[in-house]
């Protein structure tokens, strides 16, 4: 038996934010654009993709993006995973962290790249990782093709500062600072205070991380982002 597929050279796209850490404003437009194009064409297609992450986006050979990874596709494969990450959300309410306290652009980035080398499940266990997923579908609440837009806010984020915007220092916090989304999203700024983001990338981020309506409103501000 022999299974022939399509060869994409540049990898995925967690390996290039690996090898960058981060990227400038306009490779960012442009990949999360193509991102969302990628996405838009699924939800077309009547499907919800719900596992969108950098490992599940890979760069052909002249630099375009392609979406792989449909086990989570439609909410109709796979669902021992969403179940296990809601028990974990769970979990996390009986136990007792320190206050949020924003930190560095630089400590929150040696912290998520010191938690992903340390912890070796923390992307690909059974379990998974908080990083990307919309909170309604880890509490097993309704939900629609939206919350593969909460992904994508989550990606723009990670690839500008290299974080991703609810990691903590532990598994276990990083769901925690998920189920307090409202006051742990912040807008990262440098050492000498100067905001991370662009007004208008802040608006697109929030628009994209916020409640199911806001998400749909983003459908035509990522569009125009570009």
């Amino acid at each position: 038996l022999y299974l022939a597929m399509e060869c994409v050279p540049g990898g995925d796209c967690r390996t290039f934010l690996i090898t960058t850490r981060y990227l400038k404003s306009a490779h960012a437009r442009f990949y999360i654009s193509e991102m969302f194009c990628a996405v838009n064409a699924l939800h077309e297609l009547g499907y919800t993709h719900r596992d969108l992450k950098p490992e599940n986006f890979l760069i052909d050979a002249k630099g375009h993006i392609k979406l792989t990874d449909f086990g989570l596709a439609a909410g109709t494969v796979s669902n021992e995973r969403i179940e296990s990450m809601k028990i974990r959300l769970e979990e996390v309410k009986n136990l007792e962290f320190p206050a949020f306290k924003e930190k560095s652009m630089e400590d929150r980035r040696k912290m998520y790249n010191t938690l992903r080398e340390t912890d070796v499940n923390y992307a690909n266990s059974m379990v998974g990782s908080p990083d990307y997923m919309a909170l309604e579908v880890l509490e097993g609440k309704k939900y629609d093709f939206t919350v593969d837009y909460w992904s994508l806010g989550c990606m723009l984020f990670e690839s500008l500062v290299g974080y991703t915007p609810f990691s903590g220092s532990s598994t276990n916090e990083t769901y925690e600072n998920l189920r307090h989304w409202r006051q742990t999203l912040r807008r990262p700024r440098s050492d000498n205070g100067r905001p991370a983001f662009s007004d208008r990338t802040w608006d697109v981020i929030t628009r994209l991380i916020s409640d199911p309506i806001n998400r749909l409103r983003s459908f035509c501000l990522l569009y125009t982002y570009p």
